[in-house]
C-alpha cells in the first residue's frame, strides 16, 4: 500500500483506515502510538501490529482504541483544623503567633541541618584516617 504523507489525513498502512498520519512510516495515530517505542522491522514490532490492526477493524470491538490501564490519582485532602472564631484575636495577637510558629520552624530545620552536617563530617573524618 502506498504511504500518505504525514501530517495529513491518508489511508494508514497498517490498518487501512482513512485517518491523520502520524509518522512518516505512513501509520495513523493509534497504529504509530502503539510501536513507537519499537525498533520498526521486528518480530515485535509486526507482531503488535498485527494485533493493533486485528483489534481495530473487528466488528466485535467496541471502539478500535487503545486503552491505557491508569490508575485513578489519588487525591490528597489538606485537614484543616477548626479555628476559633478571630473576633477575639487582635491583629497584633495573630501577627505574634504566626511570627512565633515561623520562628519554631526555622529553629526545627536548622536543627536537622545541624545533625545532618555532624554526621557528614563524622564520615568524612571516618574516611580520611
Amino acid at each position: 500500500m502506498e504511504k500518505s504523507p504525514s501530517g495529513k489525513v491518508g489511508i494508514c498502512t497498517n490498518c487501512e483506515r482513512k485517518k491523520f498520519i502520524a509518522g512518516a512510516d505512513g501509520l495513523c495515530s493509534t497504529c504509530h502510538r502503539a510501536v513507537k517505542v519499537m525498533e520498526p522491522g521486528t518480530q515485535l514490532y509486526d507482531t503488535t501490529l498485527a494485533e493493533v490492526k486485528l483489534r481495530l477493524t473487528d466488528p466485535k470491538s467496541s471502539d478500535g482504541r487503545i486503552k491505557k490501564n491508569k490508575q485513578p490519582k489519588k487525591i490528597k485532602r489538606l485537614v484543616i483544623p477548626r479555628r476559633e472564631p478571630l473576633t477575639s484575636v487582635t491583629p497584633k495577637e495573630r501577627a505574634d503567633a504566626v511570627l512565633e510558629k515561623a520562628v519554631e520552624m526555622l529553629i526545627t530545620e536548622r536543627d536537622f541541618h545541624l545533625s545532618f552536617a555532624e554526621k557528614l563530617t563524622k564520615a568524612i573524618e571516618a574516611l580520611q584516617e
